[in-house]
């Protein structure tokens, strides 16, 4: 009994993998059903057209009018062309009706196919690696649970090898699936209704990874960008950049470069690259390395927006207890690996300190480090030196290793002063100064922080705008970078998705 039991545990699971494997094969049949039906409503257009096009020529009507008697005369040809004339003038007068459908259904349509996730041929690679894997366990130990049915050993795999990777393969397969349904449905983001819909932020966040972050190193693999739990520490095969709650703002969306840089750490873990971060696994652990290579690739990729987003809506200011040497990554250890990213960014084109210094970057830097030793209750000395060295020499060798390139640099941030001064001055702001997300989320920021703070001699930093302005503005113009917009309503005065982050009473 007690192997038939863990058989047909075996079959549930073995039948599971077959319905993962189905959905990855058919993950794209949505596309082509939009696309067949696009194509049935175009050609209803067209016909649809081409008749009002005879139904509305003059030549026409008149032609009918001469040759159709008044009504009673004439034969059966004459009654043909009675129904001909009818038919046309009908015609005329549902025609332009119908017209208006069609083109509302081809407007349907389009949205729903400018919704719906496309994956690329080889989304799920790993994934079907893992499924493989896993089928091969399932049947041998089918095949000796057979062969030896009482076996206490079977349950011992079954619980300790099987069952945690099925667990973990048919969680993330919920994820998703969730997470597509979620973005296909279009949901608002009520404080951001007038701006942006859930399935443009994820676009928009596709954009910025393709457009912006693959390019700051060697990576074109495939990725998607869903609604999903806020961040969680396990890597999953599935090549998912999940948008939590925290992301669904201006302020919050340079998290993403974490999320992004989760994904390299990785692939950068595995191997033979495993042996390049030994130091930072002994002091860090396995998982609190990872999290600490994905910071720094994030405040390279990001710039101060990402320092900013994780000192103020991520981090705990307040220190754990215990001793700072266990295998974790302490929240104090992620702000440190993160602004000594940021200054040694600026270190190599600081022209002595006199250009980071005048586009006000290691000033901006001064003060966010402030802000969280003042929160978080560090006077410098909180670290252990030898952990502290670990940590400051950590983005060089993420840089060497990973092969950097692209950061948001000293010449991004002194753009930034210009799309600040275009979001406070300018509901919309052109095109031709929103280069791309980072600017916007930096600009946001520095205009929040410079706000709060006024201590600094910044063309924008006298102007008036509040925190939701900022944020409507930026993120119009951030949609304005993927797609035209449609006409909207105009933004109303009092909506912002992030009103007062401040959990260390700061920008």
């Amino acid at each position: 009994m007690r192997s038939e039991l863990l058989l047909l545990r075996l079959e549930v699971l073995r039948r599971g993998i077959k319905d993962v494997q189905e959905v990855l094969e058919a993950g794209n049949a949505l596309f082509e059903s939009i696309k067949k039906a696009q194509e049935n409503v175009d050609s209803a257009w067209w016909f649809v057209n081409n008749i009002l096009n005879v139904a509305e020529n003059q030549k026409v009507i008149q032609a009918l009018e001469a040759m159709v008697p008044p009504d009673g005369a004439g034969g059966e040809w004459t009654n043909e062309l009675r129904s001909v004339k009818e038919g046309l003038r009908q015609a005329r007068q549902d025609g332009a009706g119908l017209k208006r459908q069609l083109d509302a259904a081809k407007e349907g349509l389009l949205q729903i196919g400018f919704r719906a996730v496309k994956l690329r041929d080889d989304f799920g690679a790993g994934v079907a690696k893992q499924m493989r894997e896993l089928g091969r366990e399932i049947d041998l130990l089918a095949r000796d649970v057979k062969m030896q049915p009482e076996s206490a050993d079977s349950w011992k795999r079954y619980f300790g090898e099987i069952q945690p990777g099925a667990t973990r393969l048919f969680t993330e397969y919920l994820d998703l699936l969730g997470g597509v349904s979620i973005r296909e449905r279009g949901l608002a983001i009520k404080a951001l209704a007038d701006v942006c819909h859930l399935d443009e932020l994820c676009a928009l966040a596709d954009w910025h990874f393709d457009k912006e972050l693959s390019l700051c190193l060697d990576w074109d693999k495939p990725s998607v960008a869903l609604p999903g739990r806020d961040p969680v520490a396990e890597i999953s095969e599935w090549p998912i950049l999940r948008l939590g709650f925290a992301s669904w703002s201006i302020w919050g969306l340079p998290l993403e470069g974490h999320e992004f840089g989760k994904l390299i750490a990785a692939e950068q873990m595995s191997g033979r690259n495993l042996k390049n971060w030994k130091p930072y696994i002994a002091e860090f652990g396995p998982s609190g390395t990872r999290a600490l290579i994905a910071d720094t690739f994030a405040a390279w990729a990001e710039g101060p927006a990402y320092a900013c987003a994780l000192l103020f809506l991520a981090l705990n200011p307040n220190p754990p207890q215990g001793a700072s040497s266990a295998k974790v990554a302490r929240d104090a250890d992620r702000a440190e690996v993160v602004l000594a990213t940021l200054r040694g960014i600026a270190a190599p084109d600081a022209g002595g300190g006199k250009r980071a210094a005048g586009y006000g970057y290691m000033p901006f830097i001064n003060v966010l480090e402030k802000k969280w030793t003042d929160a978080y209750g560090l006077d410098g000395q909180e670290l252990p030196e030898g952990r502290k060295r670990l940590l400051q020499e950590l983005p060089g060798l993420v840089q060497l290793l990973l092969e950097l390139q692209k950061p948001f640099g000293l010449r991004d941030w002194r753009l930034t002063a210009d799309v600040l001064d275009k979001l406070i001055s300018c509901p919309d702001v052109p095109l031709e100064v929103a280069f791309g997300v980072r600017h916007l989320t930096n600009a946001a920021w520095r205009g929040r922080i410079l706000a709060a703070d006024g201590i600094f001699k910044d063309p924008a930093s006298n102007a008036q705008a509040s925190p939701d302005q900022l944020e409507q503005r930026a993120m119009r113009a951030g949609i304005a970078l993927i797609r035209p917009r449609r006409e909207a309503t105009p933004p109303t005065s009092d909506t912002s998705s992030l009103k007062e982050p401040r959990p260390m009473g700061s920008p």
